[in-house]
């Protein structure tokens, strides 16, 4: 089951009892926020610009796991999490809003993406979800997998009973049942009436020829004519296909993806090689230009990402 792993930048909270526990985190990097949820393998990348900041809280109450996980920034989050878990996200606050490969998250709203494949979200102004894991249950698992809902009504009680185990205010009577009242909400959930995806399965099929690819290619040939030419489809194509799932535009989305490969590399290599081997080999070829560019995207220069490790 999904819980806080040890690997937070900062000090962490933490209240336990003999049944239940609660633990939270703040990160100042999302390659070590990422894996803050043990038992979910994710994959972050920032988005938009700006020094990252994240926290993580956990409650653990017998076979349940509700966690809010948080950022700043604009990100992209690639995760899978195991079959015998089903996991419902529920977007807090009126900014948290994105699109993903099983749907879309907004405010009000709730969601079970598949387990056991890979899965994309894109939170577009900052990450504030709440995460409930359980084991899979089949009536609620085959009922609610795949569907969006519009009245997930019960994410301020959430909310509130992660304050009060924060608080240390939390009954061992109430944490006892809290995993059967939470699936008793979800079981009571209905899907949209007509719920549909803003974007075609046409897109979804396009958006993930344009990740297989990039996977594929050499940094430099990360452009948008470079992914035309590679699967013999239109710019436009390409665009609206990326535009659709994510909201944001192919060419933007493609130089986030590559800086966000230079910080993890700079993260995780520190003495293999300069910082400006490292960009060239991401095709950066200008060394002050790099220098200002990476600063913009994530609040601080090179130097500093790699010397803060």
């Amino acid at each position: 089951m999904p819980q806080l792993a040890d690997t937070a930048d900062h000090a962490p909270i933490n209240v336990q009892t003999g049944y239940w526990s609660y633990t939270a985190r703040s990160y100042s990097d999302f390659t070590v926020q990422e894996r803050g949820l043990e038992g979910f393998e994710q994959r972050y990348r920032q988005i938009s610009k700006g020094t990252f900041a994240g926290r993580i809280e956990s409650l653990i109450a017998g076979d349940l796991c509700l966690s809010r996980e948080r950022s700043n920034r604009a990100m992209e989050n690639e995760f899978r999490f195991p079959d015998n878990v089903m996991c419902v996200a529920l977007p807090v606050g009126p900014n948290s809003h994105g699109t993903g490969s099983f749907g879309s998250l907004h405010p009000g709203g709730a969601i079970m993406p598949p387990a056991g494949r890979d899965n994309r979200a894109y939170l577009r102004e900052g990450m504030d979800l709440l995460i409930v894991s359980l084991p899979v249950e089949h009536e609620i698992h085959s009922a609610s997998i795949g569907h969006e809902y519009r009245d997930a009504t019960f994410t301020s009680w959430l909310c509130t009973v992660l304050d009060i185990a924060r608080e240390g205010y939390a009954r061992d009577d109430l944490m006892r049942i809290l995993p059967d009242l939470i699936r008793d909400h979800l079981s009571l959930l209905g899907p949209a009436n007509g719920s549909e995806r803003g974007s075609s399965r046409r897109d979804f099929a396009i958006f993930d020829e344009i990740v297989a690819a990039c996977e594929r290619l050499m940094p430099e040939d990360l452009t948008v004519s470079g992914l035309s030419a590679r699967l013999d489809r239109s710019r436009a194509e390409l665009r609206k296909a990326c535009l659709a799932l994510t909201e944001t535009r192919l060419d933007d989305l493609l130089a986030a993806w590559r800086m966000n490969d230079v910080y993890r590399t700079l993260r995780t290599n520190p003495d293999k090689q300069s910082i400006g081997e490292i960009a060239l080999d991401y095709g950066y070829m200008h060394a002050g230009r790099f220098s200002l560019a990476f600063r913009e995207m994530f609040g601080m220069r090179p130097k500093d990402a790699r010397d803060s490790i």
